[in-house]
């Protein structure tokens, strides 16, 4: 009952060590373990807002920007950094990415719209919302071209086009390691790669939805 140790993994340690030789944070940590009042009483981790609309047809795009260094591919192609520019459509996941020099709006602003072209063939469908993050590639030009006929939404996290681009960027560099092709047919393949990926949830590839 006269104990002062905080019953912590980090501050209990911090006494711990001014006062004993030979006890690890690694002994402390599986003696706090053990202890079931402990871990009975733990506060509850805060539960992350699942957040965002229900989505039940085509047309709902969401977009982000890659970056890609060339120190990551110098060893076998002579290029300066890039960006990608990845879009999504969230219902079927199906996914176009275009190259690019430079992250200035009117740069995206023009390969958007060769984007949202191809996405209005594939889906057979109108497009009704591109969402983004707030970063300045996504505004001045970009507002201006969306703005016509598409609604613009800005969102903290855009989770189907995070989840397309990791898997975008492992099938990439797999590639490149294999040793696959020029810069372009990598690009190409990855992308082939990421369409034809079976999605757990909808159990169909995006080609295929």
């Amino acid at each position: 009952e006269d104990s002062d140790v905080p019953l912590s993994r980090d501050s209990g340690f911090h006494i711990l060590q001014a006062r004993c030789i030979g006890v690890s944070r690694r002994d402390w940590a599986a003696f706090l373990k053990k202890q079931t009042v402990l871990q009975r009483t733990q506060n509850i981790p805060p539960e992350r807002r699942k957040g965002g609309i229900k989505v039940t047809v085509r047309g709902h795009l969401e977009m982000d920007l890659i970056e890609g260094k060339k120190k990551d591919v110098v060893v076998t192609f002579l290029t300066d950094d890039w960006y990608w520019l990845s879009v999504c459509d969230v219902l079927t996941g199906l996914l176009i990415v275009k190259r690019l020099n430079n992250k200035e709006a009117g740069t995206t602003a023009q390969a958007l719209a060769d984007v949202l072209t191809e996405f209005r063939q594939a889906l057979g469908a109108p497009l009704l919302s591109v969402s983004s993050d707030q970063g300045s590639e996504f505004k001045g030009a970009v507002t201006r071209l969306l703005k016509r006929n598409v609604t613009q939404k800005f969102v903290d996290r855009a989770s189907r086009i995070e989840q397309q681009n990791a898997i975008f960027q492992r099938n990439f560099y797999r590639l490149y390691k294999l040793r696959r092709g020029t810069f372009h047919s990598l690009e190409t393949q990855a992308l082939r790669l990421v369409n034809n990926t079976r999605n757990k949830y909808t159990l169909m590839t995006p080609n295929e939805a």
